[in-house]
């Protein structure tokens, strides 16, 4: 008995030897209506392989049984179409993919002396519709004046998924507090594409001592959501605006008023943006 399960446990330890690594390799996004090649990598061979499936959200979509004739099989799956003639124990082509083929996907291998399986790590695909245009920006007032409340929405193209809108102002991001984000938006109720809109709104300070007599206002419509922008983007469209904003007069603050009023904009997220500081 001891000397069974010794030996149950060597071959075991010698397959998971020979099946080191199991990767799938798949594109992150995919657009709908193209296709997608989805590798299972593995380093046991031919004469140790007994199985090989492939995996969306769990359920199988195609298998490999060797021996079996025909040795593939396949299971069919919602929102593409699977080329048999092209695909293989290592390769399956997935065609025509439409939203309803987003998912988790993964690889099972499975070896014949002992037999055992071994899956590879899950990988999400998102079918995508990117933006077709740049967002749009609407200011409230084509200038402002120091003291006032600059308020301006940025809207996306419709997509899906629905895009993320990130504001910068002078190149720097803006702190969530000063946003608002409205429902997504579709043209019509089937419509499978959202747009969304987010507003901004800023207080600028009473006294613009030390800062520009303008703002650059930019916003970012991304998928997935703003990263970096040494990152890379399924989809990515932007839009900038400048909004001048006059000062006040000299003397109309008071001598009183200087020292709270700089102290209280000195760190402030707009000031700190404009100056392209960082908060201590």
């Amino acid at each position: 008995m001891v000397r069974s399960l010794v030996l149950l446990l060597s071959s075991l330890l010698c397959a998971d030897a020979f099946l080191s690594e199991v990767r799938l390799v798949s594109p992150r996004y995919v657009l709908a209506g193209e296709s997608a090649v989805l590798e299972c990598q593995y380093s046991v061979g031919d004469e140790l392989l007994r199985k090989v499936e492939f995996l969306r959200d769990s359920s199988k979509i195609f298998q490999y049984v060797k021996g079996r004739q025909p040795p593939y099989r396949n299971f069919s799956l919602p929102g593409a179409q699977l080329d048999m003639a092209a695909s293989n124990k290592r390769f399956i082509i997935l065609k025509n993919m439409s939203f309803d083929a987003t998912g988790v996907y993964s690889c099972e291998v499975s070896t014949a002396a002992p037999i055992y399986t071994k899956p590879s790590s899950d990988e999400e695909l998102t079918v995508i519709q990117p933006q077709k245009e740049a967002p749009t920006i609407s200011v409230r007032k084509d200038q402002y004046q120091a003291g006032e409340v600059l308020e301006a929405n940025c809207t996306s193209s419709p997509a899906r998924p629905v895009p993320y809108i990130t504001w910068l102002v002078n190149d720097k991001m803006i702190d969530d507090q000063m946003l608002r984000l409205f429902p997504e938006q579709r043209q019509a109720a089937r419509d499978p594409l959202s747009s969304s809109t987010v507003q901004l709104s800023v207080s600028l300070p009473e006294d613009m001592a030390g800062l520009p007599a303008q703002l650059q206002l930019r916003c970012l419509s991304t998928i997935p959501a703003f990263l970096g922008h040494d990152q890379e983007y399924a989809d990515v469209k932007s839009a900038t605006v400048t909004v001048p904003v006059r000062r006040p007069r000299v003397g109309s603050c008071a001598a009183s008023c200087w020292p709270l009023a700089q102290a209280w904009w000195w760190w402030s997220p707009l000031a700190v943006a404009a100056r392209g500081l960082r908060h201590p």
